[in-house]
């Protein structure tokens, strides 16, 4: 489990671009750290994508690095 967004929910989220959040988000995906998990139900439908188990721990791995 995990909070599934869209990339405009990230990009409102983090107040990046989003052609940046889409950017990284494409590569996220090409590593398998996040999946496509759905789709929203607004039209247009927009992938749902979530941090994979691989992704969550290199998450957890960076966050423990930037707190100590």
């Amino acid at each position: 489990g995990g909070i599934a967004m869209t990339r405009n929910e990230l990009a409102t989220a983090t107040g990046l671009p989003l052609s940046s959040v889409c950017g990284r988000c494409r590569e996220l995906l090409d590593l398998g750290h996040v999946e496509v998990v759905g789709m929203s139900a607004d039209k247009p439908a927009r992938q749902k994508l979530q941090l994979t188990e691989r992704g969550r721990a290199l998450a957890l791995a960076a966050a423990e690095g930037v707190a100590s």
